[in-house]
């Protein structure tokens, strides 16, 4: 525990400050249902848990309805892709690959763009069993750790964006 003081030191000596996730301006968030082609429809609801779950877990933020939350965050979900990487000798499959593409948009009540992020593209590999219905459930576990990675970053940069704005008194 002698190592903490020398540790902040060293941190905030190298340009590197805490910031706080939380901003006092905004306290609560609404997720609006992910819009997405009919074809992607059945991932909505569980890209949209994952941001639900990622703002409560990182941000700072509570969920709220439309009416009383302070931000809004719209989510498209564009496209899915799923590849097959990798098969054993009996062609089964061991490996995929997730490419998702999706955009976001946050916005306060009065419905001012604070952030926006266009055609973002994520694209992940994943171990999956070689068994036939322990591949579906891999893979559908796969695909959730693929959406709480795109939230995890999505409510990052938002989480930043609001750090920089409440600093610069915007």
């Amino acid at each position: 525990m002698r190592w903490l003081p020398f540790l902040v030191i060293f941190v905030t000596s190298c340009g590197y400050h805490f910031i706080s996730w939380n901003n006092p301006n905004y306290k609560t968030i609404f997720i609006r249902p992910v819009q997405t082609p009919t074809i992607f429809q059945p991932h909505a609801a569980l890209f949209q848990h994952a941001l639900a779950d990622r703002c409560l877990a990182i941000s700072g933020l509570d969920l709220a309805s439309e009416d009383l939350a302070s931000l809004v965050l719209q989510t498209t979900l564009h496209q899915i892709d799923e590849t097959i990487i990798a098969t054993d000798v009996d062609r089964r499959v061991k490996q995929v690959q997730f490419s998702v593409q999706c955009s976001f948009q946050l916005q306060d009540k009065s419905g001012v763009t604070l952030w926006k992020m266009d055609n973002y593209r994520f694209s992940d590999q994943y171990e999956v069993s070689v068994l036939g219905a322990t591949y579906q459930n891999d893979a559908a576990a796969s695909l959730d750790k693929a959406f709480r990675s795109i939230a995890e970053m999505a409510v990052t940069h938002f989480s930043i964006s609001l750090n920089r704005m409440e600093q610069n008194g915007e």
